[in-house]
């Protein structure tokens, strides 16, 4: 460590440019990634999709989007909560496209059993 420090200041090394080459250098000796003997597959395959997920759910969810187009938010947290296979996720998506009104019947059932497990206090 005596000898990093030394040739650190010797170079006179910005301290940003140090902790990002020791970082680098840290991550390319313990990364999960480097071997294929130990590299997981799966794991890669999930941060991937988690990664996916978050930057889907920060560009669709944003202030602007859900005063604009509530009904695309409320349409894609569903997906992203339920499946795109769920019946609400489907009936949502469906109010979304306009080929559902927020008044028709599907809609209002869904929005009374919302409604429903919502937990009420105690009188």
């Amino acid at each position: 460590m005596q000898m990093e420090v030394l040739r650190s200041y010797s170079m006179k090394l910005n301290e940003r440019d140090y902790q990002h080459k020791l970082l680098c250098q840290v991550n390319s000796e313990a990364s999960p990634f480097r071997d294929d003997d130990k590299r997981d597959s799966a794991l890669t395959r999930e941060m991937l999709d988690l990664y996916r997920t978050s930057v889907s759910l920060k560009e669709n969810s944003t202030a602007r989007g859900v005063h604009r187009d509530p009904a695309k938010v409320h349409s894609f947290l569903k997906t992203l909560e339920m499946g795109a296979t769920d019946p609400d996720s489907k009936i949502l998506e469906h109010v979304h496209n306009g080929d559902l009104k927020m008044t028709d019947k599907p809609m209002h059932d869904y929005l009374v059993k919302k409604l429903n497990e919502v937990p009420h206090a105690c009188n």
